[in-house]
């Protein structure tokens, strides 16, 4: 036997009338008109008051008007589609019938009860997922085709038998066992519209602590608030792509959320308004998903135990964040997620001090000094950033960036930062600092000078670009970058490192000595010699000691310095044949 959700879901009838807009008819009704038009009147009669959801081939919109339209005969659904393909706003010939939420997103249809689903009850669709008819230890479903003699009757047959047992309230015990120990409800376009009787739910389900109604078909706030004063174990609310509309009196809401600590609000289509309206119900909110809402501006949020706010695929500028950033408000927020908005730029006015993680991967963001402004969140220690347009190109040369510039960070885009990296990234940003100094002013600051002298030999460019530079010269001092006028002709020892096409040792290390004032050039070619390889198909592959960053002596970089790689006694080179 088929489930409710089944018989609900029926294909169109190719044979029932056009839901287009027809003109008035002249000719006089027939008898079976007259009857099928007072079948029909009775059918419209028995819909429930607007707003009112619905799905209609497969689209789900909201009814907000039931009635006559001028110019024709009969009765019409004025339905505004959440895909916003319709034909005009709720106005036909200069008459407003209803209101759509954008310029074509409303259309009218013909009351069709075979194509029109207007969903079922909150009980019916936990039963129709939830329960099953377990049969009794020692017991086998009969065949199909056994007979019932009643509504709530099972006949099972015995093991190793051929005896038929009718088993009287068989079926309602098995529901009550599944249905009393059910914890969580995921209802996903369920269909799901109405209560039915409020007043079994407690019994009925008397644990349920996670209700997801995503997609359902509910259209009032107030119905919401009834189902969750019934489930008073209730702790998370999953309101996904539902049209909830809001109560003209919001005291109607209270007490109804008191317990809910997660409530999730992605393509609802709220306002930032309505968030604000609704959020005092929630005393108990931790976590709070409002994403996909084309929302452009925030407004203040008082939510005391709120820690997680995700406002991902929005329009939000990044000043909207100062909305987030009072304290008194949002006492306990620690995680904002503002992926997805295609934020261009972070203003460094802009600060949440006490927020701990930030999610703002899949932006704009293009420049280091977007990453600056992060610098004075003095909590922040988590923060995922990537796949913006600052991180395009070298995504490793970018992470050492990132955590140099940002040294409260941890985590950063899901990694740990652990110890070792963050010595070697902080060092390796020093390194790029000094480069800047040396081809800005012709001179590096050399490795020797002592810390208090550093500051008056950096340019304010400089520091303006790399602004933890001094801080970092102070914890780790300046490395060099180039030989100074007395030292180019020290000669530096490395090892050469013969590597197959599977990256392991082939053979000894060989020493080879070179000048740090020689190009790139030069040094591949004496390699190339010493080894026996072609120049053209020599790899030489550098790992940076503090990072363990590689990086390739290419071809392209021939008019290099050895210095360039702050090559030191004993380091190894490895070299690949191509």
């Amino acid at each position: 036997m088929g489930s409710r959700l089944s018989r609900l879901r029926k294909t169109s009838d190719p044979r029932a009338p056009s839901t287009a807009l027809q003109p008035v008819q002249t000719q006089q009704p027939s008898a079976a008109t007259a009857t099928t038009s007072s079948n029909m009147t009775d059918a419209i009669n028995e819909l429930p008051p607007t707003p009112f959801r619905v799905i209609v081939d497969g689209r789900t919109g909201t009814v907000k008007y039931v009635g006559e339209v001028d110019g024709t005969a009969g009765s019409w659904l004025g339905i505004d589609w959440d895909d916003q393909r319709g034909k005009h706003d709720g106005t036909v010939k200069d008459r407003r019938y209803f209101t759509a939420a954008h310029e074509t997103s409303g259309s009218f249809i013909r009351y069709v009860p075979s194509r029109v689903q207007l969903g079922i009850t909150f009980l019916d669709a936990v039963r129709d997922r939830y329960t099953t008819r377990e049969p009794v230890e020692g017991a086998e479903e009969a065949n199909e085709g056994t007979s019932t003699s009643g509504p709530d009757v099972s006949i099972v047959k015995w093991e190793n038998s051929n005896i038929d047992v009718e088993m009287v309230g068989f079926a309602k015990v098995a529901q009550k066992q599944t249905l009393e120990n059910l914890q969580e409800a995921n209802l996903t376009d369920g269909l799901v519209s109405s209560l039915g009787d409020v007043s079994i739910i407690p019994s009925v389900l008397p644990k349920l602590a996670i209700v997801d109604l995503t997609g359902s078909l509910f259209s009032q706030w107030a119905q919401i608030a009834d189902l969750t004063r019934t489930l008073p174990c209730l702790t998370s609310l999953y309101l996904n792509r539902v049209r909830l509309q809001l109560p003209e009196d919001g005291s109607t809401l209270a007490g109804a959320f008191d317990q809910v600590r997660l409530l999730t609000l992605n393509l609802s289509m709220h306002t930032a308004e309505d968030l604000a309206q609704l959020v005092p119900n929630f005393p108990a909110l931790e976590e709070l998903h409002f994403g996909f809402n084309n929302v452009t501006e925030l407004v203040p949020l008082d939510a005391p135990k709120l820690r997680y706010l995700n406002l991902q695929n929005n329009a939000l500028a990044f000043d909207q964040a100062a909305v987030l950033s009072d304290r008194d408000r949002l006492p306990a927020l620690r995680h904002l997620n503002l992926q997805w908005n295609g934020i261009p730029s972070l203003a460094p006015d802009t600060v949440i001090p006490h927020l701990t993680t930030l999610w703002i991967s899949d932006n704009n963001l293009g420049q280091w000094t977007d990453v600056d402004a992060l610098h004075a969140w003095s909590d922040l220690t988590e923060l995922r950033i990537n796949r913006n347009p600052v991180y395009a190109g070298d995504a490793e040369l970018a992470r050492i960036q990132v955590i140099a510039r940002l040294p409260s960070l941890t985590v950063l885009n899901g990694s740990e930062i652990s110890e070792k990296d963050r010595m070697g990234a902080e060092v390796y940003f020093l390194k790029l600092a000094n480069e800047a100094i040396l081809a800005q002013t012709g001179s590096a600051i050399h490795q020797d000078t002592p810390i208090e002298e550093v500051p008056p030999l950096v340019p304010a460019e400089i520091l303006a670009a790399y602004p933890t530079f001094l801080t970092l010269a102070a914890k780790h001092g300046v490395p060099a970058v180039a030989p100074p006028e007395s030292e180019k002709l020290k000669v530096v020892t490395v090892q050469l490192q013969r590597l197959d096409k599977n990256g392991e040792a082939k053979g000894a290390p060989i020493q080879h000595r070179i000048l740090p004032s020689a190009n790139v050039r030069h040094f591949r070619a004496l390699v190339a010699r010493q080894m026996r390889i072609s120049p053209r198909k020599l790899k030489l592959r550098v790992t940076d000691k503090w990072t363990g960053r590689q990086e390739y002596m290419a071809a392209d970089d021939d008019m290099k310095l050895v210095s360039y790689y702050n090559l030191e006694d004993g380091q190894v080179i490895d070299v690949l044949d191509a």
